[in-house]
């Protein structure tokens, strides 16, 4: 257990069986630590030595102990221990908290955290209030033993009234409750002098601000933008009480929406109150208005239109259109429509006559929903793992939707299209568990594009989220030589790139040369040798696999054939007329190639063959040729002489008379041409007759 606290104490007993006195070094090494220390054991003794030492902060896993004892540099004795390093387990218990807390309240978040583990470890208790409040604490625990965290949680004093999340997580634990805070809340109501406004001409804004609170709000602001227009007026606000206040702004005529914001603390970029009116410029032929400048879904929205152009006029907002025919310049004109149901937005309403077209904008409080958080259930994935995502989503309105899921790689390639998953949302948040299959090509931080929609293809919001997943990749694959000869050794080097157990496999073609599970940290290179005379194809594939993520990468080499050695067989003398043999069965080929065999026979044939025959039937001297070739062309050249001598040069008939055990003597004599080197075959013809 002493594991998790950075230490590791060993206990090595050395026991002297001999009976004589033993003097040497012990030296024990675990991978990540070794030392060495003199021993001085007596005979039929032993020595019990306790080792202290800081390990480093290594994964958890098995690992070995391997002791070595030597003397005089030598190795007497290795032994080796196995053992194995623990995670730590923590289990975090929340202290209920109230249902709500109001300004200025500081909330006591109370945590008990238990190593439920193995070993000790560090327990780190992160807590957020997303936005708000970040903290962390943490404690030596000992296997069984608990801690209380206790952390005092102040809100900002400028903070509105709302439903908020405390997310607290321990070694990739992470949990979440809600609390009520009862803070800042205020209604605006905003009038403008005019519907619409002549450009240059200067619109007046009534704001009646009401403090919905039981608590005044002192010192408090509102600030106003409008194309570049900017202005602030500070006020006070008692409990429950109201303040009215006037802006002059200069309208433009490229100015459309005027932006309002209310805060408490001065440049604190917090606002209590956000939101926005349209400053509408009139028309120079065509007036175009509407009864209110903000609607919800199913209510009736009217156009009035003004025009100085006579004919027909056209107004299309949304799937509705309608035609006005404007007979009187004098007249004003309506139109009403109802809001169907859409996505909240700003929408166009066009009014169209002859070549004159304009447009009006109005606001729709339809369907709306933000993604509030995406839970996952690991920090990291491998390759073949179930990504399990908790994604919590807050709806302004029940209705029938989807969630949708993108997945791109780390280098921004769209990898898979998750089917889109029919929720039915209710108001409010809502957590959808959604499980995700993932194809990964490389290790590495992968983009998820979650998109929520109203109804089939309706955006209502979309969000970025990341996930990292392990793995290694082939990085390079390189051999020792770009040409090789048949009869040579192949060396293969592969480099990798990650950090996973991952399968690698060699390829030659399409044919497997071999298997084998690595482990891989950071860049790790393999060497393989194979026999060139093994390889069927010149490509050479490394493919490394972790579990469904693969990743390979090829090169070519090229075989050099070296050409065969021919051996046409010694020099021959005959005679004419007299059948030769001719063996080119001792020509080799390095790589062992199948070879065939031309025999050039100096007076015109030519045969095929590794051995022939051939009758010379003129004398002379020739000159015999053999060319091997193997299946890759290449050939090599061999000779021989043949000497071909006249079938009978001299012929002499002798009378003799033999007598037994009596040796006799002849001579012959016959002329010869000295040139060169001559054989000569004599024959004794004996007629005994």
């Amino acid at each position: 257990k002493d594991l998790g606290l950075g230490r590791m104490n060993i206990t090595i007993t050395v026991r002297n069986m001999a009976p004589f006195n033993f003097s040497g070094m012990l030296t024990w090494s675990t991978g990540f630590y070794q030392a060495e220390t003199a021993i001085n054991i007596p005979a039929f003794s032993e020595n019990r030595t306790v080792f202290t030492f800081t390990v480093p902060n290594i994964p958890p896993g098995d690992y070995n102990l391997t002791l070595t004892i030597t003397k005089d540099g030598k190795p007497v004795l290795t032994s080796r221990f196995p053992f194995t390093i623990h995670e730590p387990e923590f289990k975090v218990e929340l202290y209920p908290l109230k249902e709500s807390y109001d300004l200025g309240e500081a909330i006591i978040a109370k945590f008990n955290v238990t190593n439920v583990g193995m070993v000790a470890g560090v327990a780190t208790l992160n807590v957020e209030v997303p936005g708000e409040y970040e903290g962390a604490k943490s404690a030596v625990l000992l296997p069984n033993e608990t801690v209380t965290f206790v952390f005092n949680i102040t809100l900002p004093d400028d903070l509105v009234e709302g439903k908020l999340r405390l997310i607290y997580s321990i070694n990739g634990f992470v949990n979440e409750t809600y609390f009520r805070f009862n803070g800042f809340k205020v209604s605006v109501d905003v009038k403008t002098d005019k519907v619409l406004y002549e450009p240059g001409e200067n619109a007046t804004l009534i704001f009646n601000i009401t403090n919905l609170r039981g608590f005044s709000v002192p010192n408090a602001s509102i600030v106003i933008q409008f194309n570049g227009y900017e202005e602030t007026k500070y006020f006070n606000l008692t409990a429950y009480g109201s303040t009215i206040i006037n802006f002059t702004v200069p309208v433009t005529e490229e100015g459309r929406k005027l932006f309002y914001s209310i805060y408490v603390v001065k440049h604190s970029g917090r606002s209590l109150y956000i939101d926005s009116i349209y400053l509408h410029t009139a028309g120079k032929d065509v007036r175009i208005w509407s009864d209110k400048e903000r609607y919800m879904i199913g209510e009736n929205v009217t156009i009035y239109v003004n025009s100085t152009i006579k004919g027909l006029m056209t107004l299309t907002f949304l799937n509705y259109t309608e035609t006005i025919n404007i007979t009187s310049t004098a007249t004003t004109f309506s139109a009403t429509f109802k809001i169907p149901e859409v996505a909240s937005g700003t929408y166009l309403i066009e009014a169209s006559i002859l070549d004159v077209i304009i447009t009006y904008r109005i606001d729709i409080i339809g369907y709306s929903a933000r993604i509030v958080n995406v839970a996952f259930n690991k920090e990291s994935y491998i390759p073949g793992e179930t990504v399990k995502a908790t994604i919590t989503i807050d709806a302004n309105r029940d209705f029938k939707g989807y969630l949708k899921v993108w997945v791109y790689c780390p280098r921004g390639v769209l990898l898979t299209y998750f089917n889109k998953m029919e929720v039915n949302f209710t108001a409010g948040e809502n957590k959808i568990e959604m499980p995700l299959t993932m194809e990964p090509t490389m290790p590495g931080a992968y983009r998820l594009i979650l998109g929520v929609y109203y109804g089939e293809n309706t955006t209502l919001t979309v969000g970025v989220r990341h996930i990292n997943i392990q793995g290694s990749v082939v990085d390079s694959v390189s051999l020792d030589k770009i040409a090789y000869y048949e009869n040579e050794e192949m060396t293969i080097t592969v480099s990798a790139y990650g950090t996973s157990k991952s399968n690698i496999t060699i390829y030659c073609g399409a044919d497997i040369l071999l298997t084998e599970t690595v482990e891989i940290s950071g860049f790790t290179t393999f060497n393989y040798k194979f026999p060139v005379s093994r390889l069927n194809s010149t490509t050479i594939t490394a493919e490394l696999a972790t579990g469904a993520m693969k990743s390979s990468k090829s090169i070519i080499f090229s075989v050099l054939n070296k050409p065969p050695i021919a051996e046409a067989g010694a020099d021959i003398i005959t005679v004419a007329g007299r059948e030769i043999t001719l063996n080119g069965s001792l020509s080799t080929d390095p790589g062992e190639d199948p070879l065939n065999f031309t025999w050039y026979l100096g007076d015109g044939t030519i045969t095929t063959g590794m051995i022939v025959t051939h009758t010379y039937m003129e004398p002379g001297n020739y000159t015999v040729t053999l060319k091997v070739t193997d299946v890759d062309g290449a050939f090599n050249i061999d000779t021989l002489k043949v000497t071909v001598l006249p079938e009978t040069i001299m012929k002499e008939a002798v009378q003799i008379k033999p007598e037994a055990g009596v040796k006799r003597q002849f001579k012959v004599r016959f002329p010869i041409i000295l040139e060169g080197v001559k054989a000569f075959i004599i024959v004794n013809d004996v007629d005994v007759s």
